[in-house]
Parts: C-alpha cells; structure tokens; sequence
C-alpha cells in the first residue's frame, strides 16, 4: 500500500513538472505556496491568452483606452504578459509590459503594508500599539478615541478622507517640515476608531511616518532597499536613478479621449509626504515578480521577503464589512467570487488605473494598469476568475424571510469614505449617496435589484453581489456593506445630512433665478412707463437680479467644475480651486452678500410700503428662499472653506 501511494505521489510529480513546461518558464523555487493553493493550472493557458486579448481589446474600444500592461504569474513563473495600445500615442510609443512603469496609484499600500510587517516581524513595532508610541500624536486627530497601527491597516482609523489640496502641489506649504506639512493637511477623526471601514488614504501616510521613524530610513530608501532590489524590481520605484529611468518616467502619460482625440493629463506632482498611500511606478513584468513572492509564502528565488508569520498576516482578515461582502486584511480587500477567496487591491493617480488580485485557491495573480480615467479594465481580474474558475452562485432563500418590512431599509445611505468637515461633503455626497428603495421581496439599490435570501440580507440575481443590512432588530437599518464596495460601509443620513438638503433649495434658487432675470426687461419697463420715465424700479428689485445673476454663474461654473473633476478627476482635484471652482465659490460669495443686502432693502421696503402687499410678500418670500440656499451653502462648507487649506 505504502509502495503504490509513494507511485502515484511520484506520477502526479511528474505530471506537474512536465505541465509547468508548457506555460511557464522554469525558474528556481524552493518557498512554500500559499495553503491551499493548487500547482496545477486549472485553465488552458492559450484559451486565457484569447480571453484576455479579446477582453482588453473590446474594453479600448469601449472607452477609447489609449494603453494597457497586464499580467498573469503563478508561484513558478510568469504564465502571461501583455501590453496594448501606446504609453504615450501622441509619440507613438507602444504599450511596453517589460520596461514601461504604469502607476500603480493605491496598489502601492500594498508594498508598505510588507514593510509594517517586515518592521513587525523583527520586533520594531507591534500591531496593535497606539501610534502615539512612535510619532508625535499631533500628525493626526484623536477626538474620538485613540489609534492603533491595526486601525490604519485597516481603514478603521475613523478619519475623514480628503482629496482636495492633498496629493498634488499642497498649498503655503514652502519651507515646511514633513511632520508640519502633516499637522496643517490632517483630516478630522469622524469615527470612533475600530467601529466601520471607511477608506483612509491620510492612515497610510501616517504608516509611513511611522515606518521611517523604527527604520531610519525615509520611506522611498526602505522600500527600494527591502522589497524593490530584493526582488529584482529594476523597473520600479518612485524616483528614477539613471537617465533612462527618467526618460521613461517623461514618456508614460495619461491620456483621456476628448475632442475626437487623444489629449495628455497634466500631471502635477505630488508631494513626497503621500508617498506611503499610492506613489510607486511599476511594469506588469515587475508587479509578477512581487506577486510571485506572495503566491510563495512571502519569498521568491531564494531571497525571503516575509517570514511565514508575516505572510500570513498579511493574508489575515483583521477587519469584515459581513461575512458576504468582505473585509480586510494588512495589505488587501478580501471578498469572494464563487468558491475562491482573492485579495486585491485598486489604484488609481495621475489618471492611471491600476488592479492586483491574488487568488491563492488556483495558484493565481493578476495585474493590469492602464493610463487613462477610462477605469474599465479594473474589471478585468473579476472577470477572468468568474470566466475560468465560476461566479458566485444564488443562493437559496431562506423559508422565513418574505416578506421582508420595505419601512426597515427604504432611505438614503452615504459612504464611509468622505468627509464631514470639508467642502469636499458635497463631492462625496454626489458620488457615494445612495438611494435604497424596497418592496416585500427586494430592495433596489442604485437601480439594481437585490432579492431577499436570509434576514438583512440580499442577492443580486443578475450578479451573485450580496449586500447585508445591519441595526437593531425593530427599527430602520442603520447602515449596509454591498459585495462591490468593500472599502466603504453605507450608514443611513437624514434628510439634512443627504445631497437633497443642498439640491432642493439650489435647484430653487436657479428656477427663480431664471424667472427673475427674464422678467426683469419687462418689470423695468414697465416701471419707466408708469413713472414717466423717473422710477427704474426698488434697490430691493435690482439687489434682486443680482443676486440672481450671482447664483446663475456659481450653479453654471460649479458645474463647469463637475464636467471637469468627471474628465480628469486627478487634476482637478491636484489643483483645486481650479478657475470654474474659483469664479463658482466667488460667485457664491458675492451671492450670500447681495442676499443679505436684499433682506436689509426688502425689510425696509416693506415697513415703508414701497410698492404693492403682494409684491413686497413675494420679494421677501424670494429673499427667504435665497437666505435658506446661503444657509445650505455654510452647512455644506461651500463658504469659506474652499479659498483656505
């Protein structure tokens, strides 16, 4: 019995090794794989070759994607490596996977969360120490409760996130230190820290605080001397050290289709502070070299990276949206497509978008960058594994379940990732509320149908996504974790904290508005007829039409503004105010003044009775409305918050 198992060991062996021939270089390789993990393929690797070329093909077409690199690795080589389109198609330089660094945007979190480990494994620092043990408590904001190393891993910190004036050219910032940048840019604590998940670009800025001041090292030194060279990552890095790294970092840019052409996305630099949240360049070929190193238990070729402590870490889910949707762990955002478990990660800077998943079940990573806004190939490892490897199935109804109280879920939700004490409010308002209806079977979500299959939670029967409800038993939900969206929760707000709280009285405000100016010719008119051509019309009138004006111009300019922030999000953000911002918020200004210039005139006129009852009541009934849209203005932080850092 012991002869024939020792015989079969031997046949499946060789088997591996003769099939590994035919779909991936040899190369040395005496680390472990991940547990779990399957050494051999389960695809045919040119059926994928085709599948990724006609996936990547049809997705340029779609969005008018200038270029791509992508890649595919298992832990005994690279299986596939591709680049599409151009670089840079103004010079015509091909799309080149070996040699051209795409920016990997937020994938770099990943490479410091290997080096917290790395700290971590050599006794530097500990997981769960309070940050304060390391840098000066005052780089970020502890109102709500104090933070660990584990909180800023896993996005459960509780700060706010902030985009303006963060990763570009910060402002009055000339001949500040680092830590002084810090304490002027640091977000709010919104969150007691360890409660939700809401995405936080400042924690990982803060790891790296942390990471030069155990090491000693600045952040660009400790990554290039652990991580980079160890692995023989020549084409990566944040700062080119020869000529021709230079003039590669000058020729890959980021271009968006507008005009019926190709144009290139300014890119205005960031500063080195934010490094640890998204500043590495790297090649398809070099991002499967380092997932290779974790597909290996945290080695590759001999050189080891992570201990086997630490690579486990890394793949230990620390923080769970739910069970259903997803969670955390040190470096990645863990979720489940059919019976396989991934960790990936998405990055997006400069107007790169960026995708890594490691898929430890098949012995499989996948990494694609592509240089434009255009973010749909961040679909592409999604949808390689559900095409090869199956997608999540439906589940079964439970028997107890339907029907479901519509009054639980019904309202609107805002996402974890914004801010409370910024402008920014009504950004994040605009792109992560959302709107949940229901009936006695599903909720709908954002137009998609979700059907009850357990108590509070949901399935798409289109998409396999789950989304799970929480609160108290009685009552309405207090917030949902959606399958897509693993990095944010969505909590319940009333209607002051919703987008209508600032949209109804805007969208009131830019009817009368209208209204005010195209009848103004004829009330002048009106007014020179009546008075023999001595009477124009009341200041509190004319205060009126400019207030009217002033509202027109900001509602036109800000969405200017939008249109802008929607084609080129990076830059827009990099250098806000831009001009649109700018003349939007003045006009706003110049809007709030006129208003309280009117109700001083309106009151005054309405004491003396100047002009008829129904006009005054009308005009002061206009200024009210105005008052109240001023009002959501200051709520909103719209004044004065986007003139000052």
């Amino acid at each position: 019995m012991c002869c024939t198992k020792s015989l079969e060991v031997l046949i499946v062996l060789l088997l591996v090794n003769v099939f590994s021939l035919f779909v991936a270089p040899a190369e040395a390789n005496t680390a472990q794989p991940l547990p779990g993990a399957s050494t051999v393929p389960q695809f045919d690797p040119s059926r994928f070759a085709a599948y990724v070329d006609g996936s990547v093909e049809r997705s340029m077409i779609d969005t008018q994607m200038p270029g791509l690199i992508f890649s595919a690795a298992q832990s005994d080589g690279t299986l596939y490596l591709q680049g599409y389109g151009w670089s840079h198609p103004e010079n015509r330089l091909a799309a080149d996977p070996e040699n051209h660094p795409f920016f990997i945007g937020s994938v770099s979190k990943v490479f410091t969360a290997v080096a917290i480990l790395q700290l971590w494994e050599r006794g530097l620092l500990g997981l769960d120490d309070d940050v304060e043990q390391h840098i000066d408590s005052r780089l970020y904001d502890t109102r709500l409760g104090n933070v660990t190393i584990r909180h800023l891993l896993t996005h459960t910190a509780g700060f706010e996130e902030r985009m303006t004036n963060y990763y570009g050219e910060i402002p009055h910032t000339e001949g500040l230190t680092d830590a002084e940048i810090l304490r002027k840019i640091k977000p709010r604590q919104i969150r007691e820290p360890g409660t939700l998940i809401g995405y936080s670009n400042y924690s990982w800025v803060i790891l790296g605080q942390i990471m030069e001041a155990v090491s000693g090292l600045s952040y660009n030194d400790y990554i290039e001397q652990n991580i980079l060279n160890p692995l023989g990552m020549s084409k990566s890095g944040m700062v080119p050290e020869t000529p021709e790294e230079s003039a590669l970092f000058e020729a890959v840019k980021s271009h968006s289709w507008r005009g019926g052409a190709y144009r290139e996305i300014e890119i205005i630099p960031a500063h080195p502070v934010t490094a640890p949240s998204g500043l590495i360049r790297s090649t398809a070929s070099d991002m499967a070299r380092f997932a290779r190193m974790m597909l290996n238990g945290g080695e590759l070729e001999g050189v080891r990276i992570l201990t086997p402590d630490a690579h486990a870490k890394l793949f230990e889910v620390m923080a769970e949206n739910a069970p259903e949707t997803g969670g955390r762990t040190a470096g990645f955002w863990t979720y489940k497509i059919g019976d396989h478990r991934v960790f990936a990660h998405t990055g997006q800077h400069e107007d790169f978008r960026s995708h890594l998943m490691i898929i430890p079940s098949v012995d499989l990573a996948l990494f694609v960058s592509n240089n434009s806004p255009a973010g749909s190939a961040l679909r592409l490892p999604s949808q390689i594994v559900e095409h090869f490897f199956g997608g999540t199935p439906l589940a079964i109804p439970d028997g107890d379940v339907s029907p479901i109280n519509p009054k639980r879920y019904r309202g609107s939700y805002l996402g974890t990732r914004g801010t409370e004490s910024r402008f920014e409010r009504i950004f994040w308002s605009l792109g992560s509320e959302a709107h949940v209806s229901a009936t006695a079977e599903a909720v709908f979500i954002g137009g998609m149908r979700y059907t009850v299959v357990a108590k509070d939670l949901f399935q798409s029967p289109h998409t396999g996504e789950y989304v799970r409800f929480f609160g108290p038993d009685e009552g309405a939900a207090t917030h949902y974790s959606k399958g897509a969206a693993t990095y944010q929760v969505y909590q319940r707000v009333d209607y002051l904290r919703s987008r209508a709280s600032i949209s109804h009285p805007v969208i009131i405000t830019l009817i009368l508005s209208l209204i005010i100016l195209l009848a103004a010719p004829f009330q002048v008119l009106n007014s020179v007829q009546t008075s023999g051509g001595k009477d124009f019309g009341s200041r509190t009138d004319w205060l009126l039409r400019a207030a009217a004006l002033a509202a027109i111009v900001s509602i036109l300019a800000f969405g200017s503004a939008i249109q802008d922030y929607a084609d080129v999000a990076t830059a827009s953000t990099k250098a806000f105010p831009n001009a649109a911002f700018a003349l939007s918020i003045w006009a706003a200004i110049a809007f709030t003044a006129i208003t309280l210039l009117s109700f001083v005139a309106g009151v005054f006129d309405f004491k003396n009775g100047h002009g008829a009852l129904s006009g005054r009541l009308i005009r002061m009934a206009v200024i009210l409305v105005f008052a109240l849209t001023t009002a959501a203005l200051f709520y909103w932080n719209f004044l004065p918050d986007p003139l000052f850092l």
